[in-house]
């Protein structure tokens, strides 16, 4: 006898959902992975949304009807039970039985869109048809899938969040290809329908500059000099005249630069390297996006005080990369493995130091390069000043009176203007990206520490035993 009925066995597992967020607004599709899932589904299936957290005790459990994709995969969509608070997960494959977890019950948050706000972005206005990255300023922001894009247009670009209140969107060319303002705006959940914030951020494009002439061209290598670069397109209605900048070679002229028409600005030369050839000379109208003049050169004459360039650690962290600029320097008279004090200030080798005993080692890896060698001891961080002491570094090539005794930086033997020592400087670690290479346009970061948890093949059938996994360090 034949009753005609079916009846499925299977034995499914959930690992994990694709969202860690959603809007409690707006109801957004989330995976749920595992393994074993029924395929094609069983009618019926469905995922309970069960309120977690003490704020959200007077909450209702929440069905939604799920759909098997794969034997790995299903889909459902998120409750929107309106009020902001975390949800704990269970799926039902024949609507009767919840499918057991991996280790806890995946959960996730529901926020409210309407507290996702954006209030300034920087830098404010850039070249037309130009790719460029934007600082944007705000609050409550999270990373479910961040996204950013030209709302009129709709033009898609990329987000990095860096934290609740600062992310960064890429911008492409196509983004900024209508000259005048655009409106930029972001979504926390990969631009889903219903997820992108109601607050837009505006941002100005405009023809850029051209340059054709500095004058004079040609001035001490300590800079500080007053000169006049003409060319085209300097004012341009609507942007912020204080964000205009001057660049000779790699460095940038931090006080704006002065317009005086449309055709000519003011600029205070920076600090530079002597080549015959000179650098190049270069504007930007919003402080980031700098444009040169063909053939346009600036020679600096003598030796420059050796400058700090750059900060970073490197991608795999386990020391810390002091950068000068390219002219060779006298090492601060180190030689080999020595102790940082020699060329540090004492807040930086306090920092660099930690808890070791021992005082923190630096080693010139050439005569621009100073590395630090870190300790797990160390307190070394991201964001982190690293400082320079003063008059210990001066240009490796620099000739100075045989009555200095070999010590030039405090001899009254060297007149003011031709003074060459290094002053007192410092620099902080990028906040964000601890290891980006401020002098190439790329964003490099670091690689990500893997935790590798070693315990007993065999433990106790005990549950809640406390496991600590300490990262401090």
């Amino acid at each position: 006898f034949s009753s005609g009925l079916n009846y499925m066995v299977y034995n499914a597992m959930v690992e994990s959902v694709s969202l860690l967020g959603a809007p409690a607004e707006t109801p957004v599709a989330m995976t749920v992975y595992g393994e074993g899932f029924p395929y094609p589904g069983l009618s019926g299936a469905f995922c309970r949304f069960r309120a977690i957290g003490t704020e959200n005790a007077d909450r209702l459990d929440q069905t939604r009807s799920a759909t098997t994709t794969s034997t790995t995969e299903l889909e459902v969509d998120t409750p929107a039970g309106q009020v902001p608070g975390q949800w704990e997960i269970r799926c039902m494959l024949n609507g009767v039985d919840a499918v057991p977890s991996l280790f806890d019950a995946p959960s996730f948050g529901e926020y409210d869109l309407s507290l996702v706000q954006l209030f300034s972005v920087q830098p404010t206005a850039g070249p037309v048809s130009s790719a460029i990255t934007l600082t944007i300023q705000g609050s409550n922001f999270a990373d479910y899938g961040v996204t950013c894009r030209e709302a009129a247009g709709q033009v898609e670009a990329t987000a990095e969040l860096l934290d609740s209140d600062n992310m960064l969107c890429h911008l492409p060319a196509a983004a900024t290809s209508a000259l005048g303002t655009i409106e930029v705006q972001v979504s926390l959940n990969d631009g889903t329908d219903g997820t992108w914030a109601a607050t837009t951020v505006s941002y100005q494009t405009y023809s850029p500059p051209e340059v054709h002439s500095v004058t004079p061209s040609e001035g001490a290598a300590n800079g500080g000099e007053d000169v006049v670069i003409r060319g085209s397109g300097f004012a341009v209605p609507g942007l912020d005249p204080t964000a205009v900048r001057c660049k000779f070679g790699d460095a940038v002229q931090e006080t704006p630069a002065v317009i005086l028409s449309d055709t000519a600005v003011s600029c205070i030369t920076t600090w530079g390297s002597t080549s015959a050839e000179g650098q190049p000379v270069a504007v930007s109208l919003n402080g980031k996006s700098f444009v040169e003049g063909s053939g346009v050169r600036f020679v600096f004459i003598g030796y420059n005080k050796p400058q700090l360039v750059d900060v970073r650690f490197p991608t795999n962290p386990t020391y810390l990369i002091i950068q000068l600029d390219q002219q060779p320097t006298n090492r601060a008279r180190m030689n080999g493995l020595q102790p940082c004090s020699m060329v540090l200030d004492d807040a930086t080798v306090t920092t660099l130091q930690g808890t070791a005993t021992d005082v923190p080692k630096c080693i010139w890896t050439d005569d621009s390069t100073l590395v630090v060698q870190l300790t797990m001891f160390t307190d070394a961080y991201a964001g982190m000043s690293v400082g320079l002491r003063g008059r210990v570094l001066w240009p490796r090539d620099w000739s100075f009176s045989a009555n200095c005794g070999g010590n030039p930086c405090g001899c009254s033997a060297i007149p003011a203007d031709q003074d060459a020592c290094a002053e007192a400087q410092a620099m902080t670690v990028n906040r964000y990206f601890p290891c980006d290479n401020r002098l190439t346009d790329a964003i490099e970061v670091c690689l990500q520490p893997t935790a590798v948890v070693q315990a007993p093949s065999e433990i106790s059938s005990c549950s809640g035993t406390p496991l600590s996994l300490d990262a401090s360090r």
